[in-house]
């Protein structure tokens, strides 16, 4: 005479199915480079208008980059900011590619106390946060002082939402 699966065993064995299928995903999840939120979500509008004292710069928008990056564009009538979070950028590329910029005669300028290393480079201010990096950038001319606080006060909110 055959088996027959009471239907308690079959929801059993369906719901140990639907929880290996999310414990799964779960895993998929956390394999994949988490660059969440992205850069157009990472700061808030009001904060790079606020920060960058101008009242001129329009919603972000994303611009296409490299995988386990996400780059947001915020134009202005002054000029426009962006903002690139990079999330695949471990300690040896993230000094490999100052070692370069300072083998090619780039200056730049450490920022103390923001992240695990900072630094300037021209009108970019670029911050590692362990594996993860935020760069951002101002294109206008203007006061560099004045830029460069607006720049540094954004990357210090955008230290904790790296973590």
């Amino acid at each position: 005479m055959p088996r027959r699966s009471s239907p308690i065993i079959a929801a059993a064995i369906a719901g140990l199915v639907a929880i290996g299928s999310v414990n799964a995903s779960a895993q998929n999840q956390r394999a994949r480079p988490n660059i969440d939120p992205t850069a157009c979500q990472f700061f808030t509008l009001d904060e790079i208008k606020t920060s960058m004292g101008r009242k001129d710069f329009s919603q972000g928008r994303p611009k296409q980059v490299e995988t386990g990056s996400s780059q947001c564009f915020y134009s202005g009538a002054r000029g426009s900011f962006t903002v690139t979070i990079n999330s695949q950028n471990p300690k040896k590329d993230f000094d490999a590619f100052k070692k370069l910029l300072t083998d090619q005669g780039e200056k730049l300028e450490p920022v103390a106390g923001l992240g695990d290393d900072a630094y300037f480079w021209g009108d970019r201010i670029t911050v590692r946060v362990g594996g993860k990096s935020l760069v951002m950038w101002i294109g206008e001319q203007g006061d560099a002082a004045k830029i460069r606080a607006g720049l540094q006060s954004l990357a210090k909110l955008g230290v904790g939402r790296l973590r």
